[in-house]
């Protein structure tokens, strides 16, 4: 693979985990506004949302600046995107059960 393909893959990747992960802590800092304790449940709330997201990403990156693209690139942007629309369609529907709180 030669050109620009390879950093338009890379640029795909990097949106997908910046939405995923933009999307997930958006939705757990609106639970946590109001709190107290909001600096240190954010964290401890968010993390094991984000994992998934965070290690399709980076085995996406890994694999993309190693050997260019590959079926299991596909794979790993697939479940990212996945994941990315899941989060947003489940931040959005809860959206106003968290505000309200």
């Amino acid at each position: 693979m030669t050109g620009l393909l390879p950093w338009a893959a890379l640029a795909l990747t990097t949106g997908l985990g910046v939405v995923g992960f933009a999307a997930g802590t958006t939705f757990y800092g609106s639970i946590t506004v109001n709190l107290r304790a909001r600096e240190a449940l954010l964290p401890a709330l968010a993390f094991p949302i984000l994992v998934p997201a965070v290690i399709a990403t980076v085995k996406a990156t890994a694999l993309l600046l190693s050997g260019g693209w590959s079926t299991e690139v596909g794979t790993w942007l697939t479940f990212l995107a996945a994941f990315d629309v899941g989060t947003i369609l489940l931040a959005t529907l809860l959206f106003p059960a968290a505000a309200e709180g």
